[in-house]
This record gives structure tokens, C-alpha cells and sequence, in this order.
């Protein structure tokens, strides 16, 4: 009963912090440095078919660290994430595969706090590489996740102050904006600000494994042209809109009366589970 009336508080403060939000995002996730337009077919091939374990390595700039620890239901804050990860994959009918996500701090690799503001999609791609971010090979996937402070700049050079997170089309590459969710925690809560941390790195996840039309053929059409390699169904975490915070206020909601953590809908889940 305790944990019933706990969960009831956590889900209210959740909807009470959404109901004030008000910023659409920028649709600037998925950009690419690197000459690739879409995923590479040879990196979805590891993923799907050859590799036999995944490491999720996460680094973060000294003071820009994800939220760790557990909720007041005693669940990881990380367990959204790899929920989602391993109903992505088909972990559960792949036995063979293992999976290692960093989720505690004492797990991830911390680096120096950094003097610029803003970064280009060029920039990040040389950030991974001074940190040593690992390649994926036919054995082992991988997926390399950054946390920094500032916010995105895009190819023309403009400052996207509402980019919560991108993935770098081409790589396995994903970064945060620890900013932007620091924002999200001083206007709302804390709760909604943890949760839009970890839907967005599944958003991002989503598109370095190839949905939607990244790279994986889609079983039928539900790609939103207008907003480039997104779903076209509101109720998955794929939609445009739930990439920021105000699109999350009805989508929260769906999660909410369904008790389903699984935050992608049947045709992206079909996608991938179909390559």
C-alpha cells in the first residue's frame, strides 16, 4: 500500500511539472559529420545479427553527470533505458547475447569540465575519439554515450538551445545536453527531468540502431517525412515531439495508464525485430 500511494506521487508530480512545460524541439537529432546519410548497413548487421554481447560505455564532463541511483520504487533510473534497449534487440530470444550498460557513476569515465559552450556534430565526433570511445566489431556491439555541458550547434552554425540530445548519423555515437536537462530540473522537477533524460537517450538509441528509415527497411510506412527519420505515431517514444518537453506531457500520460515501460510503439519494435 506504502509503495502504491509512493508511486501515485511519483506519477503526479511527473504530469503536475508537464502540464507548464512549453518548449517544441529542435528537430536536429541524428546529424551527420561523417558523410553518411544513413546508419551504416554494416554496423545494423553487428547489432542485429552478429554480435554476441553489447557494451553501452558512458563518459560525462565533470559536473554534467546523468542522474544514477533508483526511484521511490526502488527501480534503477537506468532501467528505462535498458528495457528498451534489450525489446529493441530481442535480447530475451537472443541467449547467447549479453549486455553491460554503465548506470552507476563509479562505472563511468568522467572527464575534465570543458571552457566552450557550444559544440558541432564534428566537434563531439573528436570528443569521442580523445576519450578513447570504443568501435564495434563482428563480435561486440557498441554504444558510446557522452554528457556535456553547452548546447548543440548546428551546420550553419546556429545555437540550438532546445536540443536535448543527438546521435551522429554513421556512428554509435550519442550525446547529451546535461544544460538543457539541468533547465528541465530548475523549471519543473526533478522527476520530469529524469525521465526526459532517459526517454531521450532511447530516442537516440533508437536512431543509431536505424529506425526510423535510418537504415532499417520499415515493415510499412510510418516515417514523418516533414520531420526527417521519425515515427509518425504520437504514442511512441520515436515521434518528433517527444524528443522535448512539451510533447511528453501526453505521452506520459499513455505510459502512465498502460504500466508499459516499453516506450516504442509495435512498427518501430516490427522494424527492427524484422531486419
Amino acid at each position: 500500500m506504502i509503495k502504491s500511494f509512493q508511486f501515485y506521487i511519483f506519477l503526479h508530480l511527473i504530469l503536475l511539472g508537464l502540464m507548464s512545460c512549453g518548449q517544441e524541439p529542435s528537430d536536429s537529432d541524428s546529424l551527420s559529420e561523417t558523410g553518411q546519410n544513413l546508419q551504416q548497413a554494416s554496423l545494423l548487421n553487428v547489432f542485429f545479427h552478429k554480435m554476441s554481447s553489447l557494451e553501452v560505455e558512458v563518459f560525462y564532463e565533470d559536473e554534467s553527470e546523468p542522474y544514477t541511483g533508483t526511484t521511490v520504487l526502488g527501480k534503477d533510473y537506468w532501467n528505462l533505458f535498458e528495457v528498451n534497449l534489450k525489446e529493441i534487440l530481442k535480447a530475451s530470444e537472443r541467449n547467447s547475447l549479453s549486455i553491460s550498460i554503465d548506470t552507476k557513476l563509479n562505472e563511468m569515465t568522467r572527464f575534465d569540465k570543458r571552457t566552450q559552450t557550444s559544440w558541432s556534430a564534428k566537434e563531439l565526433n573528436s570528443l569521442f575519439s580523445e576519450l578513447g570511445a570504443k568501435e564495434a566489431n563482428s563480435n561486440q556491439g557498441i554504444l558510446s554515450v557522452i554528457f556535456v555541458s553547452g548546447h548543440f550547434r548546428d551546420n550553419a552554425g546556429e545555437v540550438q538551445e532546445g536540443v536535448l540530445g543527438i546521435h551522429i548519423t554513421g556512428t554509435t555515437h550519442i550525446v547529451i545536453f546535461k544544460d538543457v536537462i539541468k533547465k528541465i530540473e530548475a523549471s519543473e522537477n526533478t522527476w520530469v527531468a529524469r525521465f526526459s533524460e532517459q526517454s531521450v537517450l532511447v530516442h537516440e538509441v533508437g536512431h543509431a540502431l536505424g529506425l526510423v528509415n535510418n537504415g532499417l527497411r520499415m515493415t510499412i510506412d510510418h516515417q514523418d517525412k516533414e520531420h526527417g527519420d521519425h515515427c509518425n505515431n504520437q504514442k511512441c517514444v520515436m515521434y518528433w515531439l517527444n524528443e522535448g518537453r512539451d510533447g511528453l506531457q501526453q505521452f506520459i500520460r499513455d505510459y502512465i495508464s498502460t504500466g508499459n515501460e516499453v516506450i516504442f510503439d509495435d512498427q518501430c519494435l516490427n522494424d527492427a525485430h524484422n531486419h
